[in-house]
């Protein structure tokens, strides 16, 4: 999870993780704190302003957003199984396709 460790991050190290996490679609700074503040307003994520440094926010799971791990963890399990199953499902139509074209070329 991006938070493991627990400890605050800045906004900018959330979208440089993210980054890295989901190269080469990259989120937009604009769509990312959209969806901080959602996960905000849903006591997900705490967000806290350092008054001492200009501009400097900082986000951190809540108590509930850290008891969201395991449900978090198996929905990306259940995703990694069906793109899996969707990539095999793809190989066999490309095996399909081609022995359709060789026996429509004999």
């Amino acid at each position: 999870m991006l938070w493991k460790g627990g400890r605050p991050l800045r906004f900018s190290e959330i979208e440089e993780k993210l980054h890295e996490m989901f190269q080469p679609d990259r989120i937009s700074a604009k769509v990312l704190s959209e969806r901080l503040a959602e996960l905000s307003d849903l006591a997900i994520v705490n967000r806290e302003r350092d008054f001492f440094t200009p501009k400097a926010v900082f986000y951190s799971l809540t108590d509930f957003g850290e008891s969201l791990e395991d449900l978090i963890t198996h929905l990306q399990e259940i995703d990694n199984e069906l793109k899996e199953n969707a990539r095999i499902q793809v190989s066999y139509a490309n095996i399909d396709n081609i022995s359709h074209n060789i026996i429509a070329e004999t």
